[in-house]
């Protein structure tokens, strides 16, 4: 399986009224929201499986603080076997989300990116946990 590319098409961010709020939670989600035939590129079938991620940021005292909605494509190509296959799982409602990893990683690799960058621009922390630096005792 090749991913050809990895684009948005849809980012919405809203953060409500910080002050003395406390984040107790951040909850992340990625979904498939679509699986479809895409473009044929040097004369090889491709899919395009549309996703939707979510970040979440709850508080205890005031509920829902801010979100980040990131809706994009995946664009990706394997044997036309597989694609057929992939296509047919979807439409009969039984396709296991282990069959797409590399494409949801693809996609989850891209928006934790953007998501952090977007997280900045409200004022909100990062949506995942980065790396830190511990001093040795």
């Amino acid at each position: 399986m090749d991913i050809l590319s990895v684009s948005f098409r849809e980012i919405n961010l809203k953060r409500e009224d910080i002050q003395n709020a406390t984040i107790t939670k951040i909850t992340n989600n990625i979904n498939i929201a679509d699986l479809k035939e895409g473009p044929v590129i040097n004369n090889e079938k491709t899919l395009s499986l549309t996703f939707e991620y979510t970040s979440k940021y709850e508080t205890k005292a005031k509920g829902n603080l801010g979100h980040i909605k990131i809706i994009g494509d995946v664009l990706f190509t394997d044997k036309k076997k597989v694609l057929s296959s992939l296509l047919k799982s979807w439409k009969e409602k039984k396709l296991e989300q282990k069959s797409l990893i590399l494409p949801l990683q693809a996609a989850l690799n891209s928006v934790n990116i953007e998501a952090i960058c977007l997280s900045k621009k409200v004022l909100l922390p990062s949506p995942i946990n980065l790396p830190t630096i511990k001093p040795k005792e």
